[in-house]
């Protein structure tokens, strides 16, 4: 059991939104829905990217942010972004990565990701990053009147 957030952690906490967390590895993705639950979001996971658009497809308007790994079999997490942002141009996309592996900031936009967070990922660079990216997405919606 991860113990609840207190005032010395100094974090941005959500208010339930909902996270699409896509992960191939499942005790990855556990570990991180456990910090993404002590901040105060839900979390659907998906193990695979087909499993990712599907859960888009069946909910388009049901993410406030996607989090998905950047090394995943079959599709990597921005053949994945890529995808998204043909159905919906609007959720912010992260992108998680031990590996740099030459993604700069130009493939980063390109294929539509607000951010690389770097693994291995934490508490307090993670919960500032969804924070600011969610409020971003707020504040972009309201110019838009949506």
């Amino acid at each position: 059991v991860v113990p609840p957030p207190t005032a010395a952690d100094d974090v941005p906490l959500g208010k339930g939104e909902q996270i699409l967390l896509v992960d191939d590895e499942a005790a990855v993705a556990q570990s991180m829905k456990l910090l993404l639950e002590r901040l105060q979001y839900q979390v659907t996971i998906c193990g695979d990217a087909d499993a990712a658009l599907a859960a888009v497809a069946d909910n388009p308007e049901g993410f406030a942010v996607i989090l998905t790994d950047y090394r995943m079999p079959g599709m990597n997490g921005l053949a994945l972004a890529a995808k998204i942002r043909e159905r919906d141009a609007r959720v912010p996309i992260l992108m998680a990565s031990g590996f740099s592996d030459g993604v700069g900031p130009q493939d980063l936009r390109r294929h539509g990701i607000a951010e690389l967070i770097e693994k291995p990922i934490e508490y307090g660079p993670l919960a500032r990053t969804l924070g600011r990216v969610i409020a971003a997405s707020h504040q972009c919606a309201a110019e838009a009147g949506t």
